[in-house]
């Protein structure tokens, strides 16, 4: 008998978690979309888990409190990141990574750059991922989404490490 792929798993995972959610089993449905989560399995998976596990959370007596270090971060980088200076944003991502979002930032100023926090994750002692709703309007085009921003811990505070799995919704 051949051993279960990490995406059957995952999928697995999913389901029950969708049907936990329908009968009305919201912290049980967040546990199985946690650990499709936890599986990793491939960009799809990640996508469907990551967001089930925040409707289902939200559908709990009592969902989980965001860092409110990370919320403070994000909510300065959106500032920054409409101000346009390329010295400012770069202060506010880790050296040397997401150079091409940088050059991106500053050369077509978002009109609009708004993220809404919706859950944080401890990833190990220095990185939390922090699973976001996105709304920006660029060079005339509006664009949400879901992505997964990666902080790093530099110092005292946070800075951008990454940003996985951004699930566009026009």
């Amino acid at each position: 008998m051949r051993a279960p792929t990490p995406a059957n798993l995952a999928w697995s995972n999913i389901g029950l978690g969708e049907i936990s959610l329908q009968r009305g089993q919201a912290a049980q449905a967040a546990r199985y979309f946690d650990e499709a989560v936890r599986t990793a399995a491939d960009y799809a998976t990640a996508l469907a888990a990551r967001a089930g596990r925040i409707k289902a959370e939200a559908a709990t007596s009592s969902p989980p409190v965001p860092d409110e270090s990370a919320r403070a971060f994000i909510s300065q980088l959106d500032k920054v990141i409409l101000g346009g200076r390329k010295a400012e944003i770069e202060q506010t991502i880790v050296s040397g990574e997401l150079v091409n979002f940088a050059k991106a930032i500053v050369g077509s100023q978002p009109e609009v750059w708004q993220t809404q926090v919706l859950r944080t994750e401890q990833i190990d002692a220095t990185h939390m991922a922090v699973d976001v709703n996105l709304n920006v309007k660029q060079l005339g085009r509006e664009v949400s989404g879901r992505p997964v921003l990666i902080l790093a811990r530099v110092g005292n505070g946070w800075k951008l490490a990454d940003v996985e799995y951004f699930d566009e919704v026009r």
